[in-house]
């Protein structure tokens, strides 16, 4: 497209007539503007091209009607004004202008049989009309009685006669709609909000309802008093003679709620009350700050009284934006909006911005926008042919992105979670303190010079390099002259006057004067001084740019500048904000006799841009809106406002298409601070629009998958019915807009139905969610170039098969997640992970510290996919390993992870400490690593304690080279896949070019399973971790291994893994292991009785923290049977430390982990245990069944007739005894039986930190039996010893004893090893067996803190 188009043009005022009935005797006085290499001397009045740019014009609204006219003279509107200071300007004058000095003179204009309205069509002699042209050059508002005489024209200075007669206002179309909307609204509700931007004329408006409307008294509260000028200068319109109305105002506005002039004050509640007795309209005008200073809004100042007693009328609020939202001006609102005497009063808000307001007003706002003003100016002359466009002055705004990423080769510096491009970073200034700057002062460096000076310096060449070819606003002298004044938006006052020093240094930028209105130190230069600054400066100087932080960003007017750069910000800016400073550029002005025709944003972070524009069409558009609304509201805006994409010498301007997929890209912080647990990750009509096949593919992925709700239950997903065809969402989208007065029964049911559907939608997205929580962290290790997207498809190539089979879910296999690609958005998924590669980039900028702070940060937004797969979060990695072998940890002794510490805290575990982090040889390996948090963790304990000093004293040379010394030298990392190593590699490296000591064993699994000694020796060969010299030694291994693997059957047939990696861990004679795995092992079962026996009688293990409940150490994570983690130390013997940690508090004790079969967790049952013991020799694990009691599989159901009965998980019913296959001796005596499921999910206590244990429990007659859902604890002859028993099992007593061995969700014969038979013959009771046993109160009280009771 083309290049820019110029801001500034010529105005000329063209005088015609045509020769007809309707028009004889009348000329038109008219204007245009046109553009001119020429200078204004070189354009006398009737030149050639003055006459050729009024032809044009002419010709746009007479040609169609095939008239012909007469051209009879043409002039540049341009005048020379003196102020009183004795300096002079130019400025342009209008067509109204001159039509005024005729009104005032005593002509008049015609009025067409069509309107009612004057026309810019007078009676006057030609000779009289060119007068007046030059009267109003002169400023002079009428002509003189010779003037006025048909004859010679003559230039001569006249004199200026007496009060010329005042022209009354007529409000434009949308002034009257807003008016009587206004009035229409009041007549049912006492709010309005009038969303009109600026130029819409809200004074004129404001005053013509309050005329309309009779309202006697009227407050106008604003927090810029400066807008008083145009609110008393407007009255005078409105209001003409004989209306008695007044304007009041204090004698001097207190912008300061500090300040206090009693008399003042006093006067002025005089006058009020005065003028309210005496019964007179008026309109009062008062400040906010001045308000909000009074004792009665919470202020200093006991005044303001009678402005909070009188009974108002109309209370309005100018620019109510602003001031209105604090604590006090919300105080202030209060005392004027209470009712009085019996009513209360009206309220109108007025505001440009009004987007912090907007949602407490449904329809009672009006708005007038930016598409709304320049829609009117391109249709006038269509509806008003010929007639004066009160538009006509308003510049035509656009806005030009630029991404620096593409031009700023260190861009990915400036890159975060929450925006594209962080110019508060970008422009950061040295402070002179290293916690701040995250390293010393660099020598030559001073403090408030640009951290990035040099990134800085290299945009500032970028934006001003002289090339013809390039886009950049000061690429050539063409665009140079264009932009001649800008404002240049900027962080904060240091970054200001950085930035300031830095332009007056630059080769192209010191030719222009720079006012920094943004202030010197800390604070922002006063508000009426920055304005003179700026007016003085662009008078003495022919190019300027004004720097600012906020100041002259709303309520001014700097009409000499025409475009406005964007260097602050982010892509989460407000709306409010981004549009109040755009539009400054966009009021009208006048350069060197030009007018501004067009204005220019040009903005460096185009997510920010995008967002804005996104934001403020979905705000400002009332009701709800769906995307075809959407689109066609952003297909106005862009006619309107071109949003153009500069790409070095490319130009594009964003179609409506484009820019909606573009800003469903830069929407990516939900799907990444929630790991893509977010429905913006899938398209809008994934789970409503389906069909057959559809419904076919998610049954298949049901079948497959468990249903997983967002974080929480697990459940199998039933798609119902096949959803919506596109036709009917379409329709039924466009009818939810609909009143319900307005819908037909048939759109009620397709709107029902799409509820229906919506419903489905949330079970497909739940069972997608499976595959989707899984990107983010393939995303983060893929190995792609940081300037391409990764799309969906490409995971099929990019992940090996090992890998995605680690990574996936077991059964979505690529063919089934090609055909899933479908349903997400393309668009949110590649710039989410462009995002998240970019961050990591980032963070390699940073000291390691930093850094380390950053990877973890990316790591908390991902998400655990199923129990096979827990990434250990951070908060996990620091409490376990600080507690096991010490180091450097980041977070409090809470473990908050919210609280990230400024300086990680040495944690010294003693000998252990000492032996890996203070050993400068010290060489740590993790065994399965899948994110690298846990080498992360070591490495940096090891970089910390060989720093020579503080990290922010030292230059970040050296400590990113001790940082690479040490991952290099240090550290060794095993994976169980390719993608593994990828994902590790870029935890600690990032994307630096340094060795990383992993290696990936394919088959692993198999290897520690068949022959775990040869996979030993390979781990300590050198040549496994390419190195050279003597075999290996590791001084620590530690990690987080794989929990288990699934054989193809339930949770229940889950295979236990961990123990392979402790086993192998011990084979590589390490000097301590440390892992964390799953508790389960305690009460041994699958595979696990050898490696449980092995634990307890290796006294190597010398240290142990147990969490009984997972969740005290996995937040949010249900691990059945809690989790350990432990510390081995090849050198200790003897007794191993204990902490149980149970709802929260812990129990430490030393003792041996041998003393029962199976490791019993609290100390304090441990004595009841010995108690028991002693005095019993029968327990019941002697006497539980099998987990088939009767040989009845789960699935085995009842028949239709028997001559016993079944109990199955849906109740009873008749069976055949003949079909039983074992416990036949049990069938005829009474049974107690319970679920073979404990009720605790994953034995987690309730909020009070006690467990139930047992879930369903029965008692079965005779001639009765059950499937293996249950099991049976024993069988007697008498119903009254089975209730006995029954009894018995409810009370806290047997339920403690059954937790103890407990330590997964299966009840079994073993898990009631510790429960003493009982004659049953009589009842027993907590107090009878608390009696039986001696249990001590303190004994007592802990089985009753930890099993709640049971009815």
């Amino acid at each position: 497209m083309a290049a820019y188009k110029p801001t500034m043009s010529y105005r000329l005022i063209y005088i015609f007539t045509i020769h007809d009935a309707q028009h004889e005797g009348y000329w038109k006085i008219g204007k245009t503007n046109f553009d001119s290499v020429n200078s204004y001397k070189q354009l006398p009045p009737n030149c050639a091209e003055l006459n050729c740019a009024a032809r044009d014009r002419i010709d746009q609204y007479t040609k169609t009607a095939m008239v012909e006219y007469d051209l009879q003279y043409t002039e540049l509107a341009r005048r020379t004004v003196t102020f009183p200071d004795g300096t002079t300007d130019t400025e342009l004058f209008d067509d109204d202008d001159v039509h005024n000095v005729l009104y005032n003179s005593g002509f008049s204009a015609r009025k067409f049989s069509n309107s009612n309205q004057d026309s810019e069509w007078f009676e006057v002699p030609l000779s009289v009309a060119i007068r007046a042209i030059q009267a109003v050059k002169e400023g002079r508002t009428a002509l003189t009685a010779a003037e006025k005489s048909e004859g010679q024209i003559s230039f001569l200075p006249q004199t200026v006669p007496v009060a010329p007669k005042k022209r009354a206002i007529t409000l434009r179309d949308e002034q009257m709609d807003c008016v009587n909307q206004t009035l229409r609204v009041f007549r049912k509700e006492n709010s309005m909000l009038w969303n009109c931007k600026m130029r819409f004329g809200k004074t004129v408006t404001a005053y013509a309802l309050i005329k309309k409307a009779g309202y006697q008294k009227v407050i106008v509260v604003t927090h810029r008093p400066v807008v008083e000028d145009g609110w008393r200068n407007d009255f005078d319109l409105i209001f003409g003679e004989g209306d008695n109305r007044a304007f009041l105002k204090k004698d001097r506005f207190d912008t300061d709620s500090s300040v206090y002039d009693a008399a003042m004050d006093a006067r002025n509640d005089a006058n009020l009350t005065a003028y309210q007795n005496s019964g007179k309209a008026f309109v009062y005008f008062a400040s906010m700050q001045d308000l909000r200073g009074s004792q009665r809004a919470d202020g200093k100042f006991d005044k303001n009284n009678a402005v909070f007693d009188m009974d108002w009328d109309l209370v309005i609020y100018d620019e109510a934006h602003e001031g209105t939202q604090t604590q006090r001006g919300q105080k202030v609102q209060s005392l004027l909006e209470a009712e009085k005497n019996g009513k209360a009063p009206k309220v109108l808000q007025l505001s440009g911005t009004p987007y912090n307001l907007m949602q407490k007003y449904e329809n009672n706002v009006y708005t007038w926008d930016y598409v709304m003003e320049q829609k009117r100016k391109r249709e006038w002359d269509t509806l008003h042919p010929g007639d004066h466009n009160p538009y006509a002055d308003l510049p035509e705004l656009r806005i030009l992105t630029f991404d620096l990423g593409k031009s700023l080769p260190t861009s990915y510096r400036y890159e975060t979670l929450e925006m594209a491009f962080n110019f508060t970073e970008f422009f950061r200034v040295w402070t002179g303190d290293p916690a701040r700057d995250f390293r010393p002062l660099p020598a030559g460096a001073q403090v408030g010079d640009f951290v990035h000076e040099a990134d800085v310096r290299s945009f500032l060449d970028l934006i001003s390099s002289e090339n013809p070819e390039s886009n950049y606003p000061y690429s050539t002298p063409e665009y140079r002259e264009m932009f001649r004044h800008t404002l240049w938006m900027v962080p904060g006052v240091k970054e200001a006057s950085a930035l300031s020093r830095l332009l007056k240094d630059h080769p192209v930028f010191g030719a222009y004067k720079v006012a920094n209105v943004a202030g010197d130190g800390d604070a922002e230069m006063p508000y009426d001084n920055a304005l003179t600054l700026v007016k003085q400066v662009i008078k003495a100087n022919r190019y300027t740019i004004t720097i600012s932080c906020g100041k002259l960003t709303t309520g001014v007017t700097v009409p000499e500048w025409t475009a406005v750069m964007m260097l602050t910000g982010s892509a989460s800016t407000a709306a409010s904000g981004y549009m109040q400073t755009i539009f400054r550029v966009q009021s009208a002005g006048v350069l060197d006799g030009k007018q501004k025709e067009r204005c220019y944003v040009f903005d460096f972070a185009p997510d920010r841009a995008l967002n804005v524009i996104s934001e403020v069409n979905r705000i400002t558009k009332r009701g709800r809106t769906n995307e075809e609304q959407n689109r066609v509201a952003l297909g106005e805006f862009l006619n309107f406002c071109p949003v153009i994409a500069v790409d070095g010498t490319q130009m594009t301007a964003y179609s409506v298409s484009r820019m909606m997929r573009q800003i469903k890209r830069l929407t990516v912080d939900r799907a990444i601070k929630s790991g893509f647990d977010d429905e913006s990750v899938y398209k809008q009509d994934t789970g409503i629009v389906m069909d057959e096949d559809d419904v076919q593919l998610f049954h298949t992925l049901s079948d497959k998958l468990s249903e997983q709700k967002a974080a929480k239950k697990e459940t199998k997903v039933h798609i119902n019915h096949q959803g919506l065809t596109g036709e009917e969402y379409e329709k039924a989208d466009k009818i939810s807009n609909k009143p319900k007065r307005e819908r037909t029964k048939e759109d009620d049911d397709l709107l029902k139905k799409l509820q229906e559907q919506k419903k489905e939608r949330e079970k497909v997205i739940r069972l997608l969610r499976n595959v989707s929580i899984r990107l983010p962290l393939l995303i983060y290790g893929a190995k792609v170039d940081l300037t391409e997207s990764i799309k969906m498809a490409d995971f099929i190539t990019l992940v090996d098969e090992e890998s995605w089979q680690e990574f996936m879910p077991k059964t979505v296999d690529k063919p089934l997640f090609r055909k899933l690609l479908k349903y997400y958005d393309e668009d949110v998924v590649s710039g989410a992970g462009l995002r998240i590669r970019r961050m990591a980039k980032a963070a390699d900028e940073l000291p390691p510290t930093e850094r380390v702070k950053r990877i973890a940060e990316i790591f908390s937004h991902f998400r655990n996919p199923d129990k096979e797969t827990v990434l250990t979060p951070w908060r996990v990695v620091n409490l376990h390993l600080s507690s096991m072998v010490g180091g450097y940890c980041f977070l409090n002794e809470q473990f908050d992870p919210q609280e990230v510490l400024e300086e990680p805290r040495l944690v010294d575990q003693g000998q252990v400490t000492e032996d890996i982090f203070l050993n400068p040889e010290a060489r740590i390996l993790e065994m399965n690593s899948k994110s690298g948090l846990y080498p992360l963790y070591m490495a940096y304990s090891l970089y910390a304690m060989k720093l020579p000093g503080p990290e922010d004293k030292l230059p970040l040379e050296q400590t990113q080279a001790l940082w690479q010394e040490t991952v290099e030298q240090q550290i060794f990392v095993l994976c169980k896949t390719r993608m593994a190593e990828s994902i590790t590699r870029r935890t600690l490296v990032g994307y630096q070019d340094w060795t990383v000591n992993t290696t990936y064993i394919p088959h692993l699994l198999e290897r520690m399973e068949n022959d775990p000694q040869r996979l030993a020796k390979k781990l300590q060969r050198t040549d496994t971790w390419g190195k050279e010299g003597q075999p290996m030694k590791f001084d620590a291994i530690v990690g987080n291994p794989p929990y288990q693997e699934m054989d193809g059957g339930n949770n229940a047939s889950a295979v236990p893994l961990y123990q392979l990696f402790m086993e192998q861990a011990i084979l590589v004679e390490p000097h301590y292991i440390s892992m964390i795995m799953p508790a389960r092992w305690y009460s041994g079962g699958r595979g696990l009785d050898k490696f449980r026996s092995e634990m307890l009688n290796d006294e190597r293990l010398c240290k142990m923290m147990d969490f009984s409940d997972s969740n005290d150490c996995f937040p949010g994570v249900d691990i059945a049977g809690g989790v350990c983690y432990f510390l081995w130390d090849k050198s200790a013997h003897g007794e191993c430390k204990v902490i149980s940690v149970h709802n929260g508090k812990q129990s430490i004790s030393e003792r041996k982990l041998n003393e029962y079969d199976t490791f019993i967790r609290f100390k304090e049952a441990i004595s009841i245990i010995k108690k028991i013991q002693l005095r019993e020799s029968k327990f019941y694990s002697e006497r539980v069944s099998s987990q088939k009691p009767f040989g009845l599989r789960t699935y085995v159901k009842p028949t239709e007739s028997g001559d016993i009965k079944l109990r199955y998980s849906g109740g009873i019913g008749p069976f055949n005894r003949a079909d039983v296959t074992s416990g036949l001796d049990w069938i005829d005596k009474w049974k107690v039986t319970m679920s073979y499921l404990t009720y605790d999910h994953a034995g987690r206590p309730d909020k009070n930190g006690q467990r139930r244990i047992f879930s369903t429990m029965d008692i079965l007659p005779p001639e009765t039996v059950c499937t293996e859902t249950y099991i049976v604890i024993d069988c007697f002859d008498t119903e009254q010893e089975a209730k006995n028993l029954m009894a018995y099992l409810k009370t806290r007593f047997v339920r403690f004893l059954v937790a103890q061995l407990a330590a997964t969700q299966h009840l079994s014969k073993a898990t009631f090893g510790f429960v003493p038979v009982q004659d049953f013959t009589e009842e027993w009771t907590d107090e009878k067996l608390y009696k039986k046993y001696k249990l001590t109160e303190d004994e007592i009280a802990f089985i009753e803190s930890t099993i709640r009771v049971m009815e």
